[in-house]
């Protein structure tokens, strides 16, 4: 019996240690989405003070004034569904940011807004928040990765 015994404790750590490896698995980009967002929690983001700055370093706005508002309605209108097609007009939106200034101006026309959460962090479900927040909501890892890659090789020190 103690034999018996023995055997299926074991059989129930095994379970439940390949268990927990699976769900890490699984859920690991969702992890590390929370510990980026962890990280930056409490960091206030004046966007006015760094659009000053910019413009003391320099820094160059790209497009007209009225170019940040209509891309702004672009993205919120696109975080109003799920899918790829959603998400490739969302990257492809981003990519045509070219400055430090053209994210800020953006960031600044897009204040606060509805948008569809499409991940579990967001419940897939309707949330409110800043740019930042709604391309968390929308995106996946790899296509945020792919937006601050774009932001790095075009010179943007900034992230999403």
């Amino acid at each position: 019996m103690v034999g018996t015994e023995n055997r299926v404790r074991k059989i129930g750590i095994t379970v439940g240690v390949l268990g927990t490896v699976v769900l890490l698995v699984v859920f690991r980009k969702q992890l590390r989405s929370i510990g980026k967002k962890l990280k930056f929690a409490g960091k206030k983001f004046d966007i006015g003070q760094e659009l000053r700055e910019e413009g003391r370093k320099g820094g160059v706005q790209t497009y007209p004034d009225s170019w940040y508002k209509d891309t702004a309605d672009n993205l919120q209108a696109n975080f109003e569904g799920c899918g790829y097609y959603v998400d490739a007009q969302i990257v492809s939106l981003m990519k045509k940011l070219k400055t430090n200034t053209d994210y800020l101006l953006l960031n600044k026309a897009f204040g606060v807004r509805r948008f569809d959460g499409c991940n579990w962090e967001f419940n897939f479900g309707w949330d409110e928040g800043n740019l930042g927040q709604s391309l968390n909501g929308e995106l996946d890892y790899d296509e945020i990765s792919d937006i601050n890659n774009h932001f790095k090789s075009v010179g943007i020190t900034y992230s999403v």
